[in-house]
């Protein structure tokens, strides 16, 4: 999953983990999934039609419980949050 970064949407009422990338099939979406009923900030990823297992996504929190990153387990891949005045996508 590499490019330029990821993003979190909500499409269709679910929320929707996609890369910047050059791979369509990942620039489309990836459903999150709830992982934990005690964490809401914890979620996997299906990425079976890609050959691969599921993946874990976890975000990250400051002390003020503003989410600051998104990690994904099994990927090795982490993502810092950016102000939204540094999004090279406006």
């Amino acid at each position: 999953m590499l490019g330029a970064g990821v993003e979190v949407r909500v499409r269709s009422g679910q929320l929707m983990l996609r890369t910047l990338g050059p791979i369509p099939a990942l620039y489309r979406g990836l459903r999150l999934h709830p992982d934990d009923p005690d964490d809401p900030y914890a979620f996997l990823i299906d990425l079976s039609p890609y050959g691969m297992d599921t993946a874990r996504v976890v975000f990250s929190r400051d002390a003020a419980e503003a989410t600051t990153g998104v990690h994904l387990d099994g990927i090795l891949l982490s993502a810092e949050k950016r102000p939204a005045s540094r999004n090279p996508r406006w």
